[in-house]
């Protein structure tokens, strides 16, 4: 790529640097909840059917760690500073005895700063660390506080504490889970959807596995076709060896067992569930139903390239995406340059019609001069609260807009994902050096895939 190991590094570091300071979209984390919190796919395999462990007993304190008195406790979790507060809440984090001999007045603390911090647009930062700190103590007013926080009123909060207890397996927290999808927003918004099935998969429980087998029917596009295949890696341990409840969610749910392995195949239904991967972006599969794509008009796209221009061959490939989206899938267009265009404000049905429609919109772009890739995809996000996945196609680095800096949009476009949950695949034509990192590292941080054409 001519861009030197070095600067790799150094923009890898101003980048995880970013990521230090917000609550990124979770990475799917080890069966004891630990891991980056970086959501770097939509899921991993099932974790260990073992129950985790997590803190019960007071381990003996080590010399060089010293927490907190429960007055300062109470004083920094409920002070303004968030910099003060995540730096006490790693210390807890890194001493056990000071967290469990403090945690009835950590979850007090803990109730008092979310009544502050729901006031607060977006929610602080801090905040999900918080609740994965309560989480890792096994104490009832832990579990009671986290599973209280699943009736909050503002959605933000009631996800996070979804999230953890999911994360740090509260098997008895899953019939409050299940509860969830009685909340308006539970249809309503993809990304709570999307944070549901993920907090109950990681849960590796029979009682959460049978629950997502009958959600499984009533769900579609991407989120469907990711649950689909991790039901498919059930097996017999999930089932804590119950083999007849093992047999009766396989039936339940169209599976068919191998004689050989015990583990589900991966056949049944798949043809069905897989349908939308039919239609592809630059090798990109489209499995969502609802999306966005967003062209690059900016004027380097003039330059040759492919027999005539970028912008050509990037209209081409996009009028062929869209003449093979089925008609089940909705779908719209943004293109930008200095300012952005919408073909639709709102997603349509794929029909015949509309595609061709759009395909005439596609062939008319023209390019002009800068390039604001932050205003586009803040345009792609608020397109629709059921959006599952923007596909961005570019050639060149942001240099318009109110964040230009590559790290910095990477930066606030995940921390906005983190609740909405869409999935970022990004297109870089004739990329390279920073440009190709940052397209590379926005659709990595997404749960993405990056293409590059060259």
């Amino acid at each position: 790529m001519g861009f030197g190991l070095l600067n790799k590094v150094v923009l890898a570091w101003l980048v995880a640097s970013f990521c230090l300071a917000i609550p990124f979209p979770p990475e799917w984390f080890d069966s004891a909840g630990q891991g980056d919190h970086v959501n770097s796919g939509f899921m991993t395999p099932f974790a260990s059917a073992q129950p985790p462990q997590r803190a019960r007993a007071v381990p003996a304190r080590s010399s060089s760690t010293r927490v907190a008195s429960p007055r300062v406790i109470t004083r920094v979790l409920n002070g303004r500073s968030e910099p003060a507060r995540l730096q006490l809440i790693r210390q807890l984090a890194n001493d056990p005895r000071g967290l469990l001999e403090n945690i009835e007045e950590i979850v007090g603390a803990s109730e008092m700063r979310l009544e502050t911090a729901a006031l607060i647009d977006p929610i602080p930062p801090t905040t999900f660390e918080l609740l994965r700190l309560v989480a890792r103590v096994e104490h009832p007013a832990t579990e009671r506080f986290l599973v209280g926080m699943l009736q909050h009123e503002r959605s933000e909060i009631a996800m996070i504490a979804t999230d953890v207890l999911g994360e740090s397996r509260r098997f008895g927290a899953i019939e409050s889970l299940k509860g969830q999808i009685e909340r308006p927003e539970y249809p309503e918004l993809y990304g709570f959807r999307f944070n549901l099935v993920r907090s109950l998969l990681r849960m590796s429980h029979p009682d959460a596995i049978e629950f997502l087998g009958t959600l499984e029917k009533q769900l579609d596009g991407q989120l469907r076709l990711e649950l689909s295949q991790r039901l498919d890696e059930v097996s017999l341990e999930h089932f804590r060896g119950d083999a007849e409840r093992f047999d009766a969610w396989q039936r339940q749910t169209a599976r068919v067992p191998d004689s050989a392995t015990i583990k589900l195949a991966s056949e049944s239904g798949s043809k069905e569930k897989l349908q939308l991967a039919s239609s592809s972006y630059y090798g990109i599969p489209i499995h969502a139903k609802r999306l966005v794509f967003v062209i690059d008009c900016s004027g380097s796209m003039d330059d040759p390239a492919y027999g005539g221009t970028r912008l050509s061959h990037a209209k081409r490939e996009l009028g062929r995406a869209i003449a093979a989206l089925p008609n089940e899938a909705e779908f719209t267009i943004l293109a930008f340059h200095e300012l952005v265009f919408s073909w639709r404000t709102e997603l349509v049905p794929a029909t015949p019609e509309n595609k061709a429609k759009a395909m005439r919109y596609v062939a008319g772009l023209t390019t002009a001069k800068a390039t604001n890739t932050y205003s586009a995809l803040r345009e792609a996000m608020r397109v629709d609260s059921n959006l599952e996945a923007i596909f961005l196609i570019s050639d060149g680095r942001p240099n318009r807009g109110e964040i230009t800096a590559p790290a910095a949009i990477i930066q606030d476009i995940t921390n906005r994902n983190q609740y909405q949950n869409l999935i970022i695949h990004t297109v870089g034509i004739a990329v390279s050096g920073p440009t190709q990192l940052f397209m590379e590292q926005l659709a990595e941080t997404n749960a993405g895939m990056f293409r590059a054409v060259d």
